[in-house]
C-alpha cells in the first residue's frame, strides 16, 4: 500500500504459531545468542537464511 493511501484491500494472511520458547535459562551473558536462536527459528519458518549460515557463506 502506498504511503498515505487510505484504501485497504482485504487479503488472506497465513499465520503460523511456533512452539513456546522457555526463557528460564536466559541470562545477561547468553541473551544475544538466545535472541539469535529465536530469530533463526523465525527466519527458517519464513524460508530465509539463518544468521549464522549467512555469515558463514559470506566469508
Amino acid at each position: 500500500m502506498p504511503r498515505g493511501a487510505k484504501l485497504i484491500n482485504p487479503t488472506v494472511v497465513t499465520v503460523k504459531v511456533l512452539d513456546p520458547i522457555s526463557v528460564e535459562d536466559w541470562t545477561k551473558e547468553n541473551m544475544e545468542s538466545k535472541i539469535e536462536e529465536v530469530r533463526n527459528l523465525c527466519l527458517k519458518e519464513l524460508g530465509q537464511y539463518e544468521i549464522g549460515a549467512l555469515q558463514q557463506s559470506l566469508t
